[in-house]
């Protein structure tokens, strides 16, 4: 079976368990992204770390509809904001400094 194929077969993402993701991590909206990126930086990087590798998980099990752009587009903005703060980037090294 090819990965097309594979990729076909898998049950539609479940939006209520999508809408769970982003709800354990306090985005409802763009909004609640930038609130998130004011909070302390070691916890907050913890927890989206721990939530973002969960989801990824979930999305491997199961095949993206059309009618959940909006949540993955915040999901997107969630990852940005990961990769920006909580990776091995200048920022995170200065604040590390800073703490």
């Amino acid at each position: 079976m090819s990965k097309n194929e594979k990729e076909q077969r898998k049950p539609a993402c479940d939006e209520d368990q999508l809408v769970a993701f982003l709800a354990d991590i306090q985005i409802i909206n763009p909004e609640s992204i930038v609130e998130l990126a004011v909070d302390s930086l070691e916890p907050m990087c913890r927890k989206l770390c721990v939530n973002l590798d969960k989801l990824d998980e979930y999305l491997k099990t199961c095949k993206l509809q059309s009618q959940v752009d909006l949540y993955m587009s915040l999901i997107a903005g969630v990852k940005v904001l990961r990769d920006k703060l909580c990776t091995d980037s200048d920022f995170y090294r200065r604040k590390q400094v800073e703490l």
